[in-house]
């Protein structure tokens, strides 16, 4: 299974979070998640913290398992 399609999984599972892929120490993002990121928080996690914007950072290692989740608002819908 791609990448891709693992993160359109957890987007069906998840709709109202940015999904991270972590993969050695960067994180990656895909589809409208890289868009909202780019354009908005210019890739700073940090960013997204301050904003109020739900995450899940997915780790590689782990088998594509949730890192990491955070639900600090919901400004994606």
């Amino acid at each position: 299974m791609s990448i891709i399609n693992i993160v359109k999984n957890i987007k069906q599972v998840h709709p109202e979070h940015i999904i991270l892929i972590k993969i050695g120490k960067f994180y990656y993002s895909y589809s409208k998640d890289a868009y909202i990121i780019s354009y908005i928080f210019g890739y700073k996690l940090k960013n997204i913290e301050e904003n109020k914007i739900n995450y899940i950072i997915i780790h590689r290692r782990n088998n594509y398992a949730v890192d990491e989740k955070s639900d600090n608002g919901n400004l994606i819908k």
